[in-house]
């Protein structure tokens, strides 16, 4: 009884860490800092690598890997991969990182949502996989013939039917996917996987796999690069069986924990889990750590799954739970945080940011915390960079200059935060002046506000003339749609899929919950210029949010 009682003060103090009022407020930016653009012109880029000081490989959602020297990014790729990454909703090429070797041996880790050839092309059942690819450090470019998956072997029913078979990263579910990848200082490779289940549903099953460690959904792994297999010294490491699914697991009980980093000298891992419906997570992932999802949501019980019987144990005390590091609530501006990096003076900062946590929020923000030794919050969160100015974060690191760099997946932009010591500003893009006139591109079906019930497929066309150059090929088209998620009476974008062409279809699923879809299409001419249409609206069956109510 004492021991649930500690349990429940714990967890009752973490959930007042971070509540709105006790935030600083500032500007865009702090006075003294700038925000500058290092590469722009990205599509729905999702997270990037520096192989040296001047260029930067930079994934795209889709399977394209970009490459930027210097701040202009190459018409050519470093790779397509398209053809073996399913990008539909939240999946897609999600992870990368160099090889503590890179310089020697070109070796480049990637994770994505693997596109089975033999099954359909949408957002239900498939599997993921971490990989790795052989670059040429002169050329910065890769053969997809090199690629050699590392982890994640095992496909089709074998997998998505029977999650506990070795070596199986299951999908089940557009959603809360294979997340980040890193190094640690022994040359381990670190692996955050979500647990798959859809928003707005209690997928009790899918959900309950973040618990059970012979699953490798809901974990942070850590395995050996070489082999794909756990690592001796793991928690739940078995030397008589080292393929076993539990023999990867470092922590569990994590519902998408998206992004993480190392924190410098104790190398602890800090991971960014998203929340569902209330609370957002920053958690200090402690070996064999159980997190609590779904049974705990935050600091608290989760209401949905709290009369399950996998549940009453760690209300018990009876299987410790780990409360999070730092929380906030989704009352308080964010709704999906994006695990960060610590600045440890490796710029010209000022010395109140050295020792910070710096993270962000996909819809609100860029903040700073600082953290004693025992991984518990000094102080509370400060504002760096406002949802004006921040976009929506969806990478951060320490770039080759020593500076916080952050990838915006919309606008597609891989920023960086100097400090000048001077006013703060955030700069502004201009373009150069072009003769002649834009292009104008309209997407002609379906019609706006159309109404949809979940799971029918929709089909869409769009047209793009030129005054210069007439009517414009499908080639010069490109149509976006995304879905515009409402939580706590904001919305925040989802990519959901991009089409090159002047027609396709999609699947409308409402697995995101509250919002509609949002269908876009540009059109650039042959001078170079682009023009985005007026967007059309594709309305769920029962909900009635943003344009659709």
């Amino acid at each position: 009884m004492k021991r649930n009682r500690f349990r429940r003060l714990a967890l009752a103090s973490l959930a007042v860490v971070m509540p709105a009022a006790m935030l600083t407020a500032c500007g865009p930016l702090p006075a003294g800092f700038q925000q500058q653009v290092v590469a722009k012109g990205f599509n729905l880029p999702t997270t990037w690598v520096s192989p040296n000081a001047s260029t930067q490989y930079v994934a795209e959602k889709s399977g394209v890997i970009r490459v930027a020297t210097n701040g202009t990014v190459r018409s050519s790729p470093l790779v397509d991969l398209r053809g073996r990454v399913n990008d539909i909703g939240d999946r897609g090429l999600i992870g990368m990182t160099l090889d503590p070797s890179f310089a020697a041996n070109g070796l480049l880790y990637l994770a994505y949502t693997y596109q089975d050839p033999t099954l359909p092309v949408d957002g239900w059942r498939q599997t993921q996989r971490v990989t790795r690819i052989v670059v040429d450090r002169v050329t910065h470019t890769a053969d997809p013939a090199t690629e050699q998956v590392v982890l994640g072997k095992v496909t089709g029913a074998a997998c998505y039917d029977r999650w506990e078979t070795p070596d199986c990263l299951p999908s089940s579910m557009n959603v809360h996917t294979v997340g980040d990848l890193a190094f640690d200082p022994a040359g381990a490779l670190w692996v955050s996987v979500g647990e798959g289940a859809a928003f707005p549903y209690t997928e009790a099953a899918v959900s309950y796999r973040a618990q059970n460690v012979n699953v490798l959904a809901g974990k942070i792994l850590r395995i050996d690069p070489r082999t794909g297999l756990g690592v001796a010294g793991n928690p739940f490491f078995e030397v008589a069986n080292p393929t076993s699914n539990r023999s990867r697991v470092y922590a569990y009980g994590f519902r998408n924990p998206f992004r993480f980093s190392f924190r410098p000298g104790s190398g602890v891992p800090y991971v960014g889990d998203v929340g569902w419906r209330t609370t957002e997570e920053i958690n200090a992932v402690r070996p064999g750590g159980n997190y609590g999802w779904p049974c705990y949501e935050g600091a608290f019980k989760q209401p949905s799954f709290a009369g399950e019987a996998v549940c009453q144990p760690m209300y018990r005390a009876a299987t410790p739970v780990i409360g999070p590091a730092a929380s906030y609530q989704h009352s308080d501006q964010g709704t999906s945080v994006t695990g960060g990096v610590f600045y440890s003076g490796t710029s010209n900062y000022p010395a109140d940011y050295v020792g910070n946590y710096i993270y962000g929020d996909y819809n609100a923000f860029v903040r700073r915390q600082k953290f004693t030794s025992a991984d518990v919050t000094a102080g509370s969160a400060i504002n760096f960079v406002t949802k004006a100015a921040a976009g929506a974060p969806v990478k951060f690191a320490i770039g080759p200059d020593g500076n916080l760099w952050y990838l915006s997946i919309f606008p597609g932009e891989l920023r960086r935060l100097v400090y000048n010591g001077g006013d703060a500003t955030t700069p502004t893009t201009t373009s150069p002046t072009q003769p002649g006139s834009a292009p104008s591109v309209a997407v002609t079906s379906p019609g706006d506000r159309v109404r949809v019930a979940d799971q029918s497929a929709v089909t869409f066309t769009a047209t793009a003339n030129d005054a210069e150059d007439g009517a414009l090929p499908p080639s010069a088209v490109t149509i976006d749609v995304t879905y515009l998620h409402y939580s706590s009476g904001t919305s925040h974008q989802h990519p959901y899929q991009t089409t090159s062409g002047t027609s396709g279809s999609f699947v409308a699923s409402a697995a995101h919950g509250p919002g509609h879809y949002r269908i876009t299409a540009r059109a650039t001419d042959s001078d170079g210029r682009t023009t985005t249409s007026p967007p059309v609206n594709v309305c769920l069956v029962g909900y009635n949010y943003g344009a659709c109510a």
